[in-house]
């Protein structure tokens, strides 16, 4: 893939994003379940494709816009669909680049359940945080509710 081809997959990528969130601020019901793991999934395996250092920190970058994203419009489907990709990540940073051992693995996945439960426990506290953090924009209104206030 060369370096026009990735600009034009991730200039498609963002502005499918963008459509899809749009979407999906719409449905407060939470009836949509195939955007998440679509996005994501073209989204990291992507970067994931690049490999090395690049594609791993570019996955990591876009694996945090995603979870910010997921906070933004309430919807942790986008971080479900995100697990495998985040336990790449942070068996990429643990090994190094290598296989890794029992060891690495136990405390890999330790991270990862570590992670998932946090997000899980004080979703609604960062949520509001991150909310009250943005300015206002067109359709912030319209997103599910949140704690405005500390």
């Amino acid at each position: 893939m060369t370096p026009e081809d990735l600009r034009a997959a991730v200039a498609a990528g963002i502005l499918t994003e963008a459509q899809a969130a749009s979407v999906q601020a719409m449905a407060r019901d939470r009836a949509g379940k195939r955007a998440a793991p679509a996005l994501v999934n073209t989204v990291a395996l992507t970067l994931f494709n690049i490999g090395g250092t690049a594609g791993m920190a570019s996955m990591a970058v876009a694996l945090t816009a995603i979870a910010l994203l997921a906070l933004v419009i309430d919807r942790r489907s986008f971080l479900t669909a995100g697990i495998v990709y985040i336990a790449l990540v942070i068996a990429w940073v643990i090994q190094g680049g290598g296989d890794g051992d029992f060891g690495q693995w136990v405390v890999i996945i330790l991270i990862l359940g570590a992670t998932i439960t946090a997000l899980g426990t004080w979703w609604v506290p960062l949520r509001a945080a991150v909310m009250r953090a943005l300015p206002a924009f067109p359709g912030k209104t319209s997103l599910p509710p949140y704690a405005s206030a500390s």
